[in-house]
């Protein structure tokens, strides 16, 4: 839904999958920012997955040049990651909990309610979790939002880098699409989210997508405003 947003305002994506072995921008020449999504890697999992490096380090120029950058779940480990404390060799971990669906809403702090991106946020939501790991705030960054079980659900690192935990993106569609293709077995992995992800769905999607569009319409804005700042 955030894509949709920003094609909605004019403003063009080039859409990559190193996960699928598209290469990446060598720099940011020509971007005027990053959105960056999620999914099922560990943020830290070099090994596996050679590309973080380069995403890491693309983050870093995209933060040093003031360029807005919105990192959803894994993107914003990533972020989280780019941005450590020096000497911080776990910047991003396992949680003791995993948050899965909208059982735990996303209660927005003050700083929220002052931020160009979130003041449109509720005092509590819920949104969509999926996800095993945690993450540090970076230094200087600004805790927006937290659950239960995640102290960090989203901050913004100066004036124009995002990061959120949850997932403003989903539509009903794309919830019910990572159930039926998750590797491994529901049933086994996640007890129970098959019955009653449809209730959760009901009650709490129309929410949701109407701040996703929101949120999106921001993003947009900032990325343009950034553009003209910078001209």
């Amino acid at each position: 839904m955030i894509g949709e947003r920003l094609r909605a305002a004019g403003i063009d994506l080039l859409d990559l999958a190193p996960i699928s072995g598209e290469p990446l921008p060598s720099t940011i020449d020509g971007l005027d920012g990053a959105l960056v999504l999620g999914g099922p890697q560990s943020a830290m999992d070099d090994a596996r997955h050679p590309y973080f490096d380069r995403i890491v380090g693309l983050l870093r120029d995209f933060a040093a040049s003031d360029r807005p950058v919105l990192g959803i779940c894994l993107g914003a480990q990533l972020m989280a990651r780019a941005h450590a404390a020096p000497g911080n060799a776990t910047p991003v971990r396992p949680n003791h909990v995993v948050e899965i669906g909208f059982d735990v809403a996303v209660e927005f702090l003050p700083d929220a309610r002052r931020d160009s991106l979130f003041a449109h946020a509720p005092a509590r939501l819920p949104l969509m979790q999926w996800h095993h790991d945690v993450f540090d705030l970076p230094p200087g960054g600004v805790r927006l939002a937290t659950s239960a079980s995640t102290r960090v659900q989203a901050f913004r690192l100066g004036r124009t880098q995002y990061g959120v935990q949850f997932h403003p993106e989903v539509t009903r569609a794309d919830v019910l699409h990572w159930i039926a293709t998750h590797e491994g077995d529901v049933d086994r992995d996640y007890p129970g989210l098959r019955d009653r992800i449809d209730g959760e769905l009901d009650r709490h999607i129309d929410a949701a997508n109407g701040f996703a569009r929101v949120l999106g319409d921001r993003f947009a804005a900032l990325v343009r405003a950034t553009v003209a700042a910078a001209a």
